[in-house]
């Protein structure tokens, strides 16, 4: 396996963690929700890096989920406008949830 394969099978681990970590506080008596939206957003970043980590793209310092699809559109998806629906509005949550006051 190349090393870029085993850092890429590291942003996928993360991401997997931090989808079960979302899964865990929703489950919760609390009824957080902040938190998982948060951890969504996450969840796609990591996974978005390790993908394109997978196939030696490079795509610099960024969280923008947008940015990261925007990267990848070489790769054939039947439905893209479906994804850059999915990724703004994570985006967009997740910018509200940050500068959320309390």
């Amino acid at each position: 396996m190349r090393p870029e394969q085993e850092f890429a099978l590291q942003w996928l681990h993360k991401a997997r963690n931090v989808l079960l970590s979302a899964k865990a506080v929703l489950a919760s008596e609390y009824g957080i929700t902040d938190v998982p939206c948060f951890h969504a957003q996450q969840t796609v970043e990591k996974a978005f890096k390790g993908f394109l980590t997978w196939h030696s793209i490079s795509f610099g310092k960024t969280h923008d989920l947008m940015i990261l699809l925007k990267i990848n559109t070489y790769f054939k998806d039947p439905a893209p406008g479906r994804w850059n629906l999915d990724a703004s509005t994570l985006s967009q949550l997740n910018f509200r949830i940050q500068r959320a006051t309390y």
